[in-house]
């Protein structure tokens, strides 16, 4: 496990020395400058530049398992898609062997600059002798006229073209058609060149079912009504014929082989289900930013809550203050007296406040050299709050001028601070009561639909 851990690290380590590398090149930054400042305010005390690249590395292991994951997801689509494609090398169509089966596959096509999407075509499996299909061709000639309607509602009304079957709903039964009006409707079920009457006319298809020596003959009733196509309707029944004659001619065939041209414009083909490679591709994608962003997200909502607390923190902490300062403590000696207090108490029962883990940063760079001034502006610039930059104003002016006023000073704010935490909290309890508002009324909606429901039947009963 160590290992595996090594290895992935290393590749973050590298991937991150390679953007850093490039940010250099570019006279940029390799990081985010608000992330940098909420980062640096969340880990107080702590090497800011080697957080963010901890913060990054992390970052970049959970996109690689984010990439990984998605990149797994697609290469089992992919297979799918391979393992079950039909169409092989662009033109072919393998038969299935399975007795008595029946295969359909629906395709794409290109033809010229018209797609003609869904075209269904449907693959009989290679002729086998079987005797029970002698019992079978009139039961197959009874189901025809269901079976070439195609579009159309009824054999009495034809306005769509037929889908004149070649084989029985077996597949051993092969069947053959003609028709008493080639110019109105054709043997492979099209219409043909003839205008048809308003009034409609009457066809007579005759089905030859066979098999080996047997056969039986059906005729077959429909009338034919005239009807607008579109290009692509007729495209689409042409290309339909082709492939009608291509099983004919590959009927006894290991494959069947798709028509390459369509009044001499090439025919591209392709296999539908493709697009769903495509569509995983897109939400793995989606995913990885979403993991990123939410990690942005997570540290951004930490910062808000840090800021959140050091505000409620302030007048407890502003007041301590006040109180070790009127007892005649210095300054200096109340911020080191807050820091050793808090210290023991954490050790004791545990918990982390913010305006004493930056009390304790301030009270460290005072006792390595830092002047009382700048440690206390330095502490008011890390809390950032307003409160916090005024509490520090109000301290180097006393410093400044001596100590006559500070105590009065911080007595006035103090009284500020509760009435301002009197004020967060009840802020805080009007937002909170807004967040179960919605909880609140779909708990009603319960209650009501618990009530209203057995009344409703009650009422009706009587």
């Amino acid at each position: 496990m160590k290992k595996k851990k090594c290895k992935k690290r290393t590749i973050s380590r590298k991937i991150l020395d390679g953007w850093i590398w490039i940010c250099e090149k570019r006279g940029t930054v390799f990081s985010s400058q608000r992330l940098e400042k909420e980062m640096g305010s969340l880990f107080p005390g702590k090497n800011a530049k080697e957080q963010m690249e901890i913060y990054y590395l992390e970052k970049i292991e959970i996109g690689l398992k984010a990439v990984a994951a998605g990149g797994f997801a697609v290469l089992i689509c992919v297979c799918n898609v391979v393992m079950n494609n039909d169409l092989r090398e662009g033109i072919y169509i393998d038969r299935e062997q399975v007795k008595g089966g029946k295969k359909e596959v629906t395709l794409d096509a290109e033809i010229g600059n018209a797609k003609i999407k869904n075209v269904l075509i449907e693959i009989d499996e290679k002729e086998k002798t079987d005797d029970e299909i002698k019992k079978q061709l009139e039961a197959a000639a009874e189901a025809l006229p269901e079976r070439i309607l195609g579009k159309n509602t009824s054999l009495e009304h034809v306005i769509y073209p037929l889908k004149l079957v070649n084989t029985g709903e077996d597949t051993l039964v092969s069947v053959f058609w003609s028709s008493s009006n080639y110019g109105i409707l054709q043997e492979d079920g099209s219409f043909g060149d003839d205008e048809v009457p308003q009034e409609g006319i009457e066809v007579i298809l005759t089905a030859v079912l066979s098999y080996k020596e047997m056969r039986m003959e059906k005729e077959i009733a429909v009338m034919v009504f005239p009807v607008e196509k579109s290009n692509e309707e007729k495209l689409r029944e042409e290309l339909l014929g082709q492939i009608e004659v291509q099983k004919e001619k590959t009927r006894t065939e290991d494959t069947l082989i798709l028509p390459q041209e369509l009044n001499h414009i090439p025919i591209v083909w392709r296999q539908q289900n493709t697009g769903d490679v495509f569509v995983v591709t897109g939400f793995v994608i989606a995913a990885v930013f979403m993991v990123l962003w939410g990690k942005d997200k997570d540290i951004h909502e930490k910062y808000e809550e840090r800021n959140k607390r050091l505000l409620l923190e302030y007048s407890e902490f502003v007041s301590k203050l006040q109180l070790l300062i009127s007892s005649g403590m210095s300054i200096r000696s109340a911020f080191a007296y807050l820091g050793r207090e808090y210290q023991k108490r954490r050790k004791a029962q545990g918990g982390k406040k913010y305006v004493y883990e930056e009390l304790l940063i301030v009270v460290r760079k005072m006792e390595n050299g830092m002047s009382e001034t700048e440690a206390y502006d330095y502490f008011g610039r890390r809390c950032e709050l307003v409160c916090y930059k005024k509490l520090a104003a109000l301290i180097l002016q006393n410093i400044k001028r001596g100590t006559d006023g500070l105590k009065e000073g911080l007595a006035a704010e103090v009284k500020t601070a509760f009435e301002e935490r009197k004020q967060t909290a009840r802020k805080m309890g009007e937002e909170a009561g807004t967040k179960l508002l919605f909880p609140m009324m779909l708990m009603m909606s319960i209650v009501l639909i618990i009530i209203v429901i057995p009344a409703y039947f009650s009422f009706g009963g009587m």
